[in-house]
C-alpha cells in the first residue's frame, strides 16, 4: 500500500492554509505531521482521509501499483480524532458495529472484543456512550479505528484526553500494528513522534 500526496493546496475564503505540499508513504512507515494548534494539521488529515477536498492537488491510494477508487478508500482507513462523535444513546459496542456496517465491513467479534480488552474498556462496552468520560471516548475511538484491521490508520491528536496508562496502551498496540500498515500521526506533542520514520512540518508549506 502506498499513499501519495501531490502538490496539495487548501484555501478557506481564498486564504491558503498550506500549498505545494507533497509526500509519499508506504506500508511499514510512520509519518508524523507537526504543527501548532490551528496550523492546518487536521485539515491535512481530512484531505488524506478523503472526507475533505483539496483546492488543488491530489491524494492517491495505491495497492500493488494500482489506484484504489475514492469510493472504496474508506474501507482501508481507520481514523482517530477528538472531534469524531458517537451516538450517545448507543453502547460502545453498538457504535463500533454501526461504523463497520456503514462501511460494508463484516465485524470480527473476536477482534473487537480483544480491542475493548486491550484499551481497558471491557467493563464498559455494553454501557451507553453518554456515560463515558473523555478518556474513555478517546479509547473507544481507537477501538473503532482498529476494529477492521485497516492497512492505513490516521491519528489526529491521538493522545488527547488520554492519561499515561492510555498513552502506554496506544503505543503498545501500535508498535506491533505499524509494522505492516501505514500510520500517519498529527500532533503538536513531541512524544507522539518518537517512532515516526518520516516528519512533515505544516509550517514549511505556508505561503
Amino acid at each position: 500500500m502506498v499513499i501519495a500526496a501531490r502538490d496539495l493546496k487548501k484555501t478557506y475564503d481564498r486564504v491558503p492554509v498550506f500549498e505545494h505540499l507533497s509526500f509519499e508513504i508506504c506500508s511499514g512507515e510512520t509519518l508524523g505531521i507537526q504543527g501548532p494548534n490551528g496550523s492546518g494539521k487536521s485539515t491535512l488529515m481530512k484531505l488524506i482521509a478523503g472526507v475533505a477536498t483539496p483546492t488543488s492537488g491530489t491524494v492517491s491510494y495505491l495497492q500493488n501499483g494500482m489506484p484504489i477508487e475514492k469510493t472504496e478508500q474508506i474501507r482501508y482507513i481507520g481514523f482517530v480524532a477528538p472531534y469524531l462523535q458517537f451516538y450517545s444513546e448507543l453502547t460502545g459496542l453498538e457504535n463500533v458495529l454501526f461504523s463497520l456496517r456503514a462501511r460494508g465491513i463484516m465485524p470480527d467479534m473476536n477482534r473487537i472484543k480483544s480491542l475493548f480488552e486491550h484499551f481497558a474498556l471491557s467493563t464498559a462496552y455494553q454501557k451507553r456512550v453518554q456515560t463515558y468520560s473523555s478518556g474513555m471516548l478517546q479509547r473507544l475511538r481507537l477501538v473503532q479505528a482498529f476494529a477492521a484491521n485497516p492497512p492505513v490508520c490516521l491519528l489526529d491528536e491521538p493522545t488527547a484526553t488520554l492519561d499515561e496508562s492510555g498513552v502506554a496502551l496506544l503505543w503498545q498496540y501500535l508498535d506491533g500494528y505499524r509494522k505492516d500498515a501505514i500510520l500517519i500521526v498529527a500532533s503538536n506533542d513531541a512524544r507522539d513522534f518518537a517512532r515516526c520514520t518520516q516528519m512533515l512540518r505544516i509550517e514549511d508549506f505556508k505561503p
